[in-house]
């Protein structure tokens, strides 16, 4: 019978499953007998025999109860039966019968009921004639048999945070429970240990208890002694709780009868958890005291040689107490210099064992077994136990966590060797479809490793892990939590080459529009934040808007999430950017590969769909902007002929007396030498550039015309010739165009702007007059 672990302070539904499996005899055939007579009534149907219970005559009512009882330990499947017939109604009307076997048979029913049925439990244990009758029977000590019932039931009430309070500060209850620990019944004792132990667990009631006179804490050590092994469990249980928290025993807890006594239980004990138990108090006890934390440290060699005595089925089990030695840094020391870590390693590629795990991820925070851990390659012993076919997802897991407290713990020096593999690695575990939990121990070891460059691309070389990641995306739709870390994950790894093609392989377009949808915000994030770092790469950026994800992102602009990942993408290309807001900022700059449009009625989906098309001619024309030797146009292949007059202008700007002059001067040059390109102060300017672009659309056959083909122009082609020749020598200057195609240059700052079609170069404040009345004479 299992003691429940002292890990919790307040009680949980864990407490529950641990009070049925320490009663759990109460609930088959061979229940403690109560010794009645044989009765001869035969039971046809249930519900006959609960009309019973509700006669006036005892000796009905006993025989009822008799044979209900000897019914209900057939099995669960009968107390089923019975609380489908509300058997609780005619108990909880017993419960205060003055016939005593009428009130035994009765109270054993319910412990029966409550430790099985739920429905049962819950009706019962709120019951307030039952809990004082419960709290009236255990304080009264009329009945062995009844107390030990009340103790049970007792401790299922103590589940119940506001019972618990409430009878945890009632002294004259509690000094009944101290009463008990005297008791010559052992089912008394160790009921009564157990309720302590609820109530003692509460952190509101402990330092109450323990500051009561008559506290037991001499019979608690007594009970260490006892035969009875459960008993045993429960005291120390009792200890163990007490040792986790300020106490006034620290004298008794220093005694050298009670350490050996704990001493002999971790190493004669032949019960696993009782001496984890003990070991755990042990550690305690020294912590408090610097000569008894030697003394430990003395006792670790024979625990050590304990372990490695053990045969291997069991040494596993043995470890886990050695882990409670590793917590104390002094006694890793002691490890280090042990052989033990060949026999840990062992477990680890064999069983890939999880206490194996354990130790090593205890051991690896000491700064000598560190080195001593990674000398035998443990990242190895780690990969190939996690893909180990044979284990359970439970142990691959904690095979895995401790690769990443390793990975944490700054080891990646030693992933230098196994770099290249563990690509491959991954992408074998994924390929067995494990769990999600298994998945997202995965993903959190990528992400650490995202973080060093050098790491990262080697584990990048080959295309395995980005296909198992992409793979694991489309196939995972089922939960949402990994769905948003597999986006993460990718935006974390777009860098890589790899991953990018992947993107282009496995359609991730279709996938990102799908979610983009999505209502979940976290959701919306992680994929906008995938665009976001795909907009870095310009492959990745024309797949994205030629799929129509730009135009959802620019639908939902309202949306805060949506908006950063448009703004993302307008960053990534100035053409875009400039055909969706006619404006450029002092920032961005226009470099080979621009293009515009004169018209602002063009959306940059008919644009793009312009400059893709071989043979599309808008009668407004595209203006393209190639300041290299380069022929070939990029992101549409579409072929450009050389700007050779664009590159002569560039080239005018390296004049000597251009790199000396002040910002002001640069900008008055640059005005100039626009001016002196392009005519554009005549009074029949738009009729000249009118029949002038006819003429150039006959000589390239396109509407789609270099920038430097002109030599008419209005402020549209002016400033446009401006902007990208301030661009090519960092001088900071905008271009904004409005809707009725006006066009402008702001420079310096936003509050000036440049006249470059009639007093050229001179430079006019936004607001003035004279801006005013430039921006309308050229409209």
């Amino acid at each position: 019978m299992g003691v429940k672990k002292v890990s919790s302070i307040t009680s949980t539904k864990d407490d529950t499953k641990n009070i049925y499996k320490s009663n759990r005899r109460y609930t088959n055939r061979n229940s403690k007998s109560l010794n009645f007579p044989e009765l001869d009534v035969k039971i046809s149907k249930v519900s006959t025999v609960l009309l019973l219970l509700q006669s006036s005559e005892h000796d009905l009512v006993e025989k009822a109860l008799h044979h209900l009882d000897k019914y209900a330990s057939l099995g669960n499947h009968q107390l089923y039966e019975l609380t489908e017939n509300h058997i609780y109604e005619p108990l909880l009307k017993l419960i205060k019968s003055e016939n005593m076997i009428v009130k035994k048979f009765t109270f054993k029913l319910i412990v029966q009921l409550i430790l099985v049925i739920d429905e049962c439990r819950k009706k019962l244990l709120t019951d307030d004639g039952l809990i004082e009758e419960t709290k009236n029977i255990f304080m009264a000590s009329m009945d062995d048999n009844l107390v030990e019932f009340s103790c049970i039931i007792l401790q299922y009430i103590s589940n119940d945070l506001k019972q618990i309070d409430i009878i945890g500060r009632e002294e004259a209850f509690l000094r009944e429970i101290f009463k008990k620990f005297t008791s010559h019944d052992p089912d008394i004792l160790l009921q009564s240990l157990r309720l302590l132990n609820l109530i003692i667990r509460n952190s509101m009631l402990i330092s109450f208890i323990l500051t009561m006179k008559d506290f037991p804490f001499k019979n608690l050590q007594i009970e260490l002694k006892n035969d009875c092994q459960q008993i045993q469990m429960a005291a120390l249980e009792s200890l163990l709780i007490i040792s986790n928290c300020k106490h006034p025993f620290r004298n008794e807890f220093s005694s050298d009868r009670l350490i050996e006594e704990i001493y002999g239980m971790c190493m004669q004990s032949e019960n696993l958890e009782l001496q984890q138990m003990a070991l755990k108090l042990y550690k305690n006890i020294c912590r408090s005291d610097e000569k008894l934390l030697e003394k430990l440290s003395r006792h670790l060699t024979k625990f050590l040689q304990k372990f490695m005595d053990i045969k291997n089925e069991n040494r596993e089990e043995t470890l886990s107490i050695l882990i409670e030695f590793a917590e104390l840094d002094d006694n890793r020391k002691i490890m280090c210099q042990n052989e033990i870590f060949k026999e840990i390693f062992t477990l680890i590629r064999e069983n890939c064992s999880i206490e194996a795990c354990n130790f090593v991820s205890v051991m690896s925070t000491n700064i000598l077994c560190f080195e001593e851990i990674f000398s035998q390659n443990i990242y190895v012993i780690l990969l190939d136990a996690a893909m180990s076919k044979r284990k359970s997802w439970e142990n691959i897991s904690t095979a895995l966590l401790t690769f990443q407290k390793l990975v944490n713990l700054q080891g990646l020096q030693y992933l230098d060797e196994i770099s290249e593999n563990i690509s491959w690695n991954v992408a074998a575990i994924i390929a067995d479809s494990p769990p999600t939990f298994i998945i997202l121990t995965l993903i959190t070891i990528l992400e650490k490793l995202a973080c060093y460059s050098e790491v990262k691309m080697k584990i990048c070389e080959t295309n395995s892990l980005s296909n198992a990641v992409y793979s694991t995306l489309i196939s995972s739709r089922r939960s949402t939590k990994l769905m948003i870390r597999l986006f993460n994950l990718i935006a974390n790894y777009i860098d890589q080459k790899t991953f990018r093609i992947s993107f282009n392989e496995f359609e991730m377009c279709e996938i990102i529009q799908y979610y983009l949808n999505s209502h979940v915000n976290q959701m919306k994030v992680s994929v906008c934040n995938l665009i976001s770092m795909s907009s870095n790469y310009q492959e990745l950026v024309t797949k994205i808007i030629d799929s129509g994800i730009l135009k959802i992102l620019h639908d939902n602009f309202d949306c805060s999430i949506c908006s950063d990942g448009f703004e993302a993408m307008l960053n990534s290309d100035m053409s875009l950017k400039f055909s969706v807001r006619r404006k450029l900022d002092m920032n961005d700059r226009i470099r080979s590969g621009f293009y515009a449009s004169k018209n602002p009625r063009i959306d940059f989906m008919k644009l793009r769909q312009i400059m893709s098309t071989e043979f599309e001619s808008p009668l407004c024309p595209v203006y393209t902007i190639n300041l290299s030797d380069a022929v070939e146009f990029p992101n549409f292949g579409r072929k450009i002929q050389k700007d050779r007059n664009l590159i002569e202008l560039k080239n005018a700007l390296y004049d000597e007396d251009f790199k000396i002059s002040s910002d002001l001067e640069k900008v008055k040059f640059i005005a100039r030498l626009v001016s002196s390109f392009l005519k554009s102060d005549d009074d029949c300017i738009n009729h000249h550039l009118s029949m002038h672009l006819k003429t150039l659309k006959f000589k390239f056959s396109s509407s789609i015309l270099p920038i430097g083909s002109l030599i008419y122009g209005n402020s549209f082609e002016a400033a446009l010739l401006f902007k990208t020749l301030a661009d090519h020598v960092n001088l900071n200057a905008s271009l904004v165009a409005d809707k009725n195609g006006k066009t402008w240059n702001e420079v310096l700052d936003e509050n000036n702007i440049v006249d470059l079609i009639f007093d050229i170069g001179e430079l006019y404040e936004f607001n003035s007059i004279a801006g005013q009345k430039y921006l309308q004479r050229i409209s």
